[in-house]
């Protein structure tokens, strides 16, 4: 698990008739009943477009980046499931970590079954004003990736609606 997740809500999307009706299909359709790897009832209609995993100052900065990368090894696996080879042509996964006031970027890929996670690219730090300005504008452009690149690829590939 981590500890936050960012999600898609598909019904902002118009029109949300359609979206929604894809939406209750795939998770008729899964057997865990979700859109998502989790089953946790507040994004089971929503999908996860990144997630943030935080840990104590002090803590294993390894422990955190293991987390991750096993919540995106499942996540690959899920959408692979839904989508087969179609998969390639999501290129990335993006994601957060926090360790104390220390923000990183993190991405994962996904080639010949197998998850690689790009780690190690300091976003800000949220210990000065200007770090925290950082801090914030990358969320931010993580926010124009889901809406921009991954739910319109999402929408494609695993939903089945072209704009």
């Amino acid at each position: 698990m981590v500890d936050y997740a960012v999600a898609i809500d598909p019904l902002q999307d118009k029109p949300h008739a359609a979206v929604a009706s894809a939406i209750n299909a795939l998770r008729k359709s899964q057997p865990l009943g979700t859109v998502n790897h989790t089953d946790f009832e507040a994004l089971r209609n929503r999908p996860i477009s990144f997630s943030i995993g935080t840990k104590q100052r002090g803590e294993q900065q390894g422990q955190v980046e293991t987390q991750m990368s096993l919540w995106h090894a499942a996540q690959w696996k899920f959408l692979y499931r839904l989508v087969g080879d179609e998969i390639c042509t999501l290129d990335y996964i993006p994601a957060l970590i926090v360790i104390g006031d220390q923000w990183k970027f993190v991405a994962s890929t996904y080639s010949n079954n197998m998850t690689v996670m790009w780690v190690d690219c300091v976003l800000g730090s949220t210990n000065s004003e200007l770090g925290t300005f950082q801090v914030m504008a990358g969320i931010r452009r993580l926010g124009k990736w889901a809406s921009d690149m991954y739910w319109p690829w999402y929408k494609d590939k695993v939903l089945h609606i072209t704009s």
